[in-house]
């Protein structure tokens, strides 16, 4: 039940409040204490509507629409078919321990020999980071395999509510159907963090690089030297419907292109050349040779990621093509290598141990004030580091004569 010091300064607040504004005084009052007993008070029954209609001497409607609110907030709850309202239970382990949820496991997710597996250590590192400034413990966790039973995942998310503070998410673990995860995510009332995916959970929030500012820092640095006519380099990714669902930035086409076309500073024509993830092979080839040998070709290109930016510069090279002096190419995510490649990679680096950071300080401000306390979705603007493989467009390059060896073998 209610707490009496609460409701009697509720209902000194009712007096001081016009009619119109009932709802809103009674809704603030109630949302600030409940998320003030929710950690210590655990479950609780509220007040019947009728009762607190009567104590507050309002309008059963009135404290119904109020309860709808916190309910809609996730600070209340009602059992199906059932009148009696409850402050949602939120469990805090005094450890203050942080559940890290990997997509696979830890030593291959930040295996530094991998492509990606300094990108993926850079982001741990801003977590780990804010957690040991602000107390917390970091704990990678594994969930059970998809098949497990529903003994065992109940067990395994009981595990983490009795002891975690709160969660944060490195993506989806890349079944198409995952029980464990889903049961996971829809713990509403555990404060939960995605890092560079959105899940469609409302109540867990997001930290990702932002997509269109990648496509206006692109769009504006190649115009800024000239280029009007732009290729798009990106894997052929086509997400299958999932369980739970998941979104990452700029993964299919769409999202690749859509910012790129809503962008304010755009480009005459934009062409595709599609690969695979992270797949090479000889249609890759004819991709950009076709491209480069359009009558109205492009004079720059930019890449979904750096692999990528790097693979087709060396087909340009092997088609007798100099970067950047016949065509400019522009990267993403700026990995080790591309400061040292030939010629050095101009990029726009993904912000990651900032994403690190930046989550787990949402996610602190999630466990001590709620999910209001913060900007549910966070895209962080990515900085764009220049290199020497981008230069001002070279009006001569569109009578550039191909290698003839090369032209003959990609036909």
């Amino acid at each position: 039940m209610m707490d009496p010091v609460f409701l009697d300064s509720l209902k000194q607040n009712m007096r001081h409040c016009s009619r119109n504004d009932t709802v809103a005084t009674i809704h603030g009052s109630m949302a600030e204490w409940l998320r003030g007993r929710g950690c210590a008070a655990g479950n609780g029954q509220l007040m019947p509507v009728s009762h607190l209609a009567d104590a507050l001497g309002v309008a059963r409607q009135t404290v119904q629409k109020v309860y709808q609110l916190l309910e809609a907030e996730k600070l209340i709850y009602r059992q199906p078919n059932e009148r009696i309202w409850y402050m949602k239970r939120i469990r805090r382990s005094n450890l203050q321990n942080i559940a890290l949820i990997l997509p696979m496991m830890f030593s291959d997710y930040y295996l530094p020999s991998t492509e990606y597996g300094q990108r993926h250590f850079g982001v741990y590192s801003g977590i780990a980071d804010r957690a040991m400034e602000l107390g917390y413990a970091l704990v990678p966790r594994q969930l059970p395999p998809p098949g497990a039973s529903r003994t065992e995942i109940l067990a395994a998310i009981d595990d983490i509510r009795q002891h975690y503070s709160g969660v944060i998410h490195l993506g989806e673990r890349r079944y198409d159907s995952d029980p464990p995860l889903a049961e996971l995510v829809a713990q509403s009332d555990l404060p939960q963090i995605a890092i560079d995916c959105e899940f469609s959970q409302p109540w867990i929030g997001s930290v990702t690089f932002d997509p269109d500012q990648v496509a206006h820092t692109v769009s504006s640095y190649l115009r800024e030297n000239g280029h009007r006519r732009i290729g798009i380099v990106y894997p052929h990714i086509k997400m299958n419907p999932k369980n739970p669902a998941c979104s990452y930035m700029m993964i299919e086409r769409e999202t690749v292109l859509k910012p790129f076309a809503e962008s304010s500073m755009r480009f005459d024509r934009i062409f595709e050349i599609v690969s695979g993830a992270h797949s090479f092979g000889e249609d890759f080839e004819k991709q950009v040779f076709r491209t480069v040998k359009a009558p109205d070709a492009p004079t720059a290109f930019w890449c979904r990621d750096d692999i990528s930016a790097m693979k087709l510069i060396q087909v340009l090279k092997e088609f007798g093509c100099s970067v950047p002096d016949d065509f400019s190419v522009l990267g993403f995510d700026d990995l080790p290598l591309a400061a040292t490649f030939d010629p050095p990679l101009t990029t726009l680096r993904n912000p990651i141990y900032e994403l690190g950071y930046t989550a787990m300080t949402h996610l602190d401000c999630y466990i001590r004030c709620g999910l209001d306390a913060f900007r549910r979705v966070t895209r962080l603007a990515p900085v764009l580091c220049i290199r020497e493989s981008v230069s001002a467009r070279n009006a001569s390059h569109h009578k550039k004569q191909f290698n003839p060896k090369e032209k003959e073998n990609i036909k």
